[in-house]
């Protein structure tokens, strides 16, 4: 019997993340295991607790391939027209 229950709400900082005026990743809820991009840069992808999981160089329109990682939410830190993003995706 559940009488007396509380709901705690933690933010763990992700949506503190900075828009940027020019879009890095395409595709920012992941479906096929791979991430589409905008634009060419050297890419780093970090988990929830900030560990970076993955670095690639990409072109715009290639995909890269995030099949290794765990279902959950990263960070995509780039240079998208010479603007430096970060963008939230969803696995």
């Amino acid at each position: 019997n559940f009488d007396d229950f509380s709901l705690v709400l933690n933010n763990l900082a992700v949506t503190d993340v900075a828009l940027s005026k020019h879009a890095l990743v395409k595709n920012t809820l992941v479906r096929n295991n791979e991430l589409i991009f905008a634009t060419n840069s050297d890419v780093s992808i970090y988990d929830i607790t900030g560990k970076l999981v993955k670095k690639a160089s990409v072109k715009e329109n290639s995909k890269l391939d995030i099949s290794t990682l765990s279902k959950g939410i990263y960070i995509v830190n780039g240079l998208a027209n010479g603007e430096s993003s970060s963008q939230k995706i969803i696995k």
